[in-house]
């Protein structure tokens, strides 16, 4: 008798439940946060406040020194608090993101329980709601062309697709950025469910219905998809066979769109005075982006190869991923946040395109398959098309981006597992590889988000890290590489030049930390330790520098490894562990030595880098030599 098959929705449930309690918890670490209350965790639950109350301002108040300021939107000003990326205008806070998660959820929880919904639960909640529509999707193509195909495939197309759409790294963050990403995220993954189960119901009334809503609603959360909305509408329209055409369907969704659009429009108007402004004309920027073009034909090619193959070089300290920050985009360009190219991070989102060949050999009916196919592929295109002309990425908006495609890339994978093909065995091996590289690479870039993990997870990312960083340990010890304090000879150029630059630096571009040399004329300058790019902990009188040399001893948390680093067993004393990871002191020849204790951005290279003769930016002064001093096994000169 053959074994009884395990039912593939089981197995899929399973996998659903285990990728929302993972989601759940990730969203939860972020509640030492909660009681802050002029940060970037409760904007969403200010705006359900304020419908509670009756209007579309935050139920929080900017604070009077602010509303006093002649020009309140100059970054840089000193105030007692301010509600950064909130949009301030005519005494008041608005919230620029669409207001959809709030309607939907807060509002009604609000209501009905008398209590908030942290913002942060509803990350969680809206993470949970994209993993549920993602796995009715497959499992429904799946039992509908597939029917033979195992659970266990099933199960580990949703796991790759779940990953490749980058949800884990975005939830690990789940700020107000975060929130109406994700809730559109789990919109759009409804939407197609709906759109799929419309065709191949023959045009079914209900699903129409359920279609128009969760577009609505998508729209709602980002007005980006809007022309991925407008293009859905229009694949519910095809060839039925024998069946009429479902206009009446059709107009039925539209029209439900259509007033979700509508609504919107008048939610701005009511703010703002305006139809089409959703507050960035008003909005508080950390930094002053005000007379910028926003969108603009010369940022298409860079976005495009950041998104899809930029990346760094990788780290030999955990979490080992590095990803690229755009800084060095055309004139304008804002830059706002690290990304990890999708060639290097998420190649699993390759197999998107088996499921492309497969709906386009399909050249009879406009089946339901290839309507979903076309769908998912045009959500991409038209997404790409915004996000590529906008003048900055971020990691957050690489989940929106492949939103439509990781629908693709779930379906490619059933579909290559399950139909036979000569040149299907050879590709199944490789799927398989870039499904374990995406997970892998997933997990490795949601440790690494911002740094989050380490502050709210720190005994599981301490363990993490402890395990993995001993092959840079055992690399050290074979190469020889020593950490510590290192001795400097500095030389100040010939030329005639004054500013700033960098000595050392270690870490990443935006949180670098540098050893600066500050030139003030041809003879005299200082020496400045500066923490994450712009806070200075340490820095030297004026020194005059005799003959051009300045001689320093630097020392810098930076300078060893992490404080996870299995280095620190060398170190029992864990009140010298703990000094030296933060201590910063500066000794000039002739000078009394500075101190000072602060926390620090940890390294990410063995050796920090050092700027020599000839390198740019050594016009005003370079290293001339270095060598590691105090530290065990003594030093080397360089």
């Amino acid at each position: 008798m053959p074994p009884k098959r395990v039912n593939p929705a089981l197995i899929l449930f399973l996998a659903v439940a285990f990728g929302s309690f993972v989601f759940l918890r990730m969203a939860a670490a972020f509640a030492p946060w909660d009681g802050v209350r002029y940060g970037v965790g409760h904007h969403y639950e200010y705006l359900a406040e304020g419908f509670v109350s009756g209007h579309t301002y935050l139920s929080v108040d900017p604070p009077s020194d602010q509303l006093a300021l002649k020009d309140p939107y100059k970054p840089g000003q000193s105030v007692s608090g301010t509600l950064l990326d909130a949009s301030l205008y005519q005494g008041h806070y608005y919230l620029y993101y669409g207001p959809a998660p709030a309607v939907v959820l807060m509002v009604p929880w609000r209501l009905l329980t008398g209590r908030m919904v942290p913002q942060r639960v509803a990350v969680g909640l809206a993470g949970v709601a994209a993993l549920a529509a993602l796995a009715l999707l497959l499992r429904s193509v799946q039992r509908r062309l597939y029917p033979d195909s195992s659970g266990l495939l099933l199960a580990g197309a949703f796991a790759f697709a779940a990953h490749a759409s980058w949800l884990p790294v975005v939830i690990r963050r789940p700020l107000f950025w975060e929130l109406p990403i994700i809730s559109a995220v789990a919109c759009l993954w409804w939407a197609l469910y709906f759109l799929w189960r419309f065709r191949d119901s023959g045009g079914g009334r209900r699903w129409a219905l359920a279609m128009g809503i969760a577009l609505g609603l998508l729209i709602g959360c980002r007005v980006t998809y809007v022309f991925a909305a407008a293009a859905i509408l229009l694949l519910m329209l095809g060839d039925f066979g024998d069946s009429r055409r479902p206009w009446s369907s059709a107009a039925l969704a539209s029209g439900i769109v259509t007033l979700a659009g509508l609504a919107l429009l008048l939610y701005n108007h009511v703010r703002f005075g305006r139809w089409l402004e959703f507050g960035q004309s008003y909005q508080l920027w950390g930094d002053d982006y005000r007379n910028l073009r926003f969108f603009d034909p010369r940022y298409l090619l860079f976005n495009a190869r950041t998104y899809l193959v930029s990346i760094d070089s990788p780290s030999p300290f955990f979490p080992f991923v590095r990803p690229l920050l755009p800084l060095d985009g055309p004139v304008g360009y804002m830059g706002v946040d690290e990304v990890y190219g999708a060639l290097a991070s998420i190649p699993v989102q390759g197999v998107g395109l088996v499921c492309l060949a497969a709906a386009m050999k399909r050249r009879g009916a406009f089946t339901a398959f290839n309507t979903l196919a076309a769908a998912g592929a045009a959500t991409t295109g038209l997404l790409a098309l915004i996000l590529f002309l906008w003048g900055g990425a971020g990691s957050r908006y690489v989940a929106e981006l492949w939103s439509g495609w990781t629908v693709l890339a779930g379906l490619g994978l059933i579909h290559l597992f399950a139909t036979p093909g000569r040149l299907r065995r050879w590709l199944r091996p490789l799927a398989v590889a870039a499904g374990l590289w995406t997970v892998a690479f997933v997990w490795l870039a949601s440790m690494d988000n911002d740094g989050i993990m380490r502050l709210t997870r720190p005994v599981v990312y301490g363990a993490w890290a402890r395990v993995m960083d001993y092959p840079s340990l055992w690399w050290t010890k074979l190469r020889g590489i020593e950490f510590g304090p290192l001795e400097l000879t500095v030389r100040l150029s010939p030329l005639e030049r004054t500013g700033g630059v960098a000595l050392l630096s270690s870490g990443r571009r935006d949180r670098s930390n540098e050893l600066v040399l500050v030139r003030t004329d041809s003879t005299h300058a200082r020496l400045e330790l500066v923490e994450e790019g712009s806070r200075v902990v340490a820095s030297s009188r004026p020194i005059e520098a005799k003959e051009g040399i300045i001689r320093v001893r630097v020392e810098a948390p930076w300078l060893y490894p992490p404080p996870q680093h299995p280095y620190w067993d060398r170190f029992p004393d864990a009140a010298l562990r703990h000094r030296l990871q933060i201590r910063f002191a500066l000794d000039v020849a002739g000078q009394p030595p500075v101190e000072a204790e602060a926390t620090s951005s940890e390294a990410e290279e063995l050796r920090p880098g050092v700027l020599g003769r000839g390198d740019p930016g050594s016009a005003v002064g370079w290293v001339e030599s270095w060598r590691r001093t105090g530290s065990p096994g003594g030093g080397a000169d360089r």
